[in-house]
């Protein structure tokens, strides 16, 4: 009797696995986050209940990526559209990991105890745009850095003061982004406290200068020896 109950506990396990497996792959995909173009604009991955996902941009059957019971998001496509690095909490903090595009295993090239956010390749495919708190973790910690593509625990500070979402220019020389401002939730405020959209060198060593017009902050790069 003891081994008839095993086989039917067994056997109503593997049934509800794959009811709950039908279940989801029925559902209609809502509330996905973080997406992001393949380079030639034939397919769109995403963040959604925790992995990444892809599904062609003319619509489709979504593909899953990744299976993990971390938490996955901020995907993006390198360049040539190969590969994919995305973040996880895979192995602890919030990294940057890398894999083929296609699928396959996914490769950690971050490894800072404080983590990142992915924002980006560099247009030449030879590292990342990413943000991290490096700072006090209360107000405007965030701070934009460049990374190695190359599994390399350096990082290069491009300027010592808070921003956050960033994009690069598809040449590779500046960087856009989002200082100061008030939480996400008090949708168009325009006092005092309003964000101001700025624009930087995408290389370390630069100061600001602002564009009065428009509240747009340059970094350029400061001459040797200054």
């Amino acid at each position: 009797m003891t081994r008839l109950r095993a086989i039917h506990q067994i056997t109503h396990f593997v049934l509800l696995a794959f009811a709950a497996t039908v279940s989801f792959a029925d559902q209609k995909v809502r509330l996905a986050s973080s997406p992001a173009l393949s380079p030639d604009g034939s397919q769109l991955v995403f963040s959604w209940r925790g992995d990444i996902w892809s599904v062609p941009s003319t619509g489709g059957a979504v593909e899953r990526i990744t299976n993990n019971p971390a938490m996955e998001n901020y995907p993006a496509y390198s360049p040539d559209g190969k590969q994919l690095a995305f973040c996880s909490d895979r192995n602890g903090g919030m990294q940057i990991f890398v894999m083929p595009s296609t699928g396959g295993s996914p490769k950690q090239h971050t490894f800072h105890t404080e983590g990142y956010r992915l924002e980006s390749w560099h247009p030449n495919g030879a590292g990342f745009l990413a943000t991290g708190r490096r700072d006090h973790f209360w107000k405007h910690s965030d701070r934009l850095l460049h990374l190695s593509s190359k599994v390399d625990p350096r990082e290069k500070l491009l300027f010592d003061a808070s921003a956050e979402q960033s994009a690069i220019s598809p040449d590779g020389t500046k960087v856009l982004f989002i200082r100061e401002g008030t939480p996400w939730w008090r949708k168009g405020y325009r006092g005092s406290q309003s964000g101001q959209e700025s624009a930087a060198l995408a290389e370390p060593r630069s100061r600001a200068r602002q564009h009065e017009s428009c509240s747009i902050w340059v970094l350029e790069e400061q001459p040797t020896g200054e």
